[in-house]
C-alpha cells in the first residue's frame, strides 16, 4: 500500500513540474525552431528587412500583468543642525592635565 502511495505521489509531483515548465519549453522551442532566419544577400543596396511582428504564439502570455503600487512613507525626519563647530578637537574637560607631555621636544636623559 505504501509503495503505491509513493508511486502516485511521484507521478503527481512530476505532472505538476511538467505543467509548470511546459509553457516555457514550448515558447522557447517555437522561438528557436519555427521562426525562419534569412541571411541578407543584398549588401550593395540600401534596404530595410521585413520583420515578423504578427506571431500568434508570441501574443500568448505566460504570466498575468499584475502591478502592486507601494505606498511611500517617510521613515525619518531630517534634523538640521545650526551649531558651528569651530574646533576640531573634543576633550573630556577644558583643561585636561596628563602625567606626560604630548608635544615636547626630545630630552636627553
Amino acid at each position: 500500500m505504501d509503495y503505491f502511495k509513493k508511486i502516485i505521489a511521484t507521478f503527481v509531483a512530476l505532472l505538476l513540474v511538467a505543467s509548470i515548465v511546459m509553457p516555457s519549453v514550448l515558447k522557447l522551442t517555437h522561438a528557436l525552431h519555427e521562426h525562419a532566419v534569412s541571411k541578407c544577400v543584398d549588401i550593395d543596396k540600401l534596404h530595410i528587412h521585413e520583420s515578423e511582428l504578427d506571431c500568434d504564439f508570441q501574443k500568448f502570455k505566460l504570466t498575468t500583468q499584475f502591478y502592486f503600487a507601494f505606498k511611500s512613507y517617510d521613515t525619518f525626519v531630517a534634523i538640521v543642525s545650526t551649531k558651528i563647530n569651530s574646533t576640531h578637537y573634543d576633550f573630556l574637560s577644558d583643561n585636561q592635565k596628563l602625567h606626560f607631555a604630548l608635544r615636547a621636544p626630545p630630552t636627553l636623559a
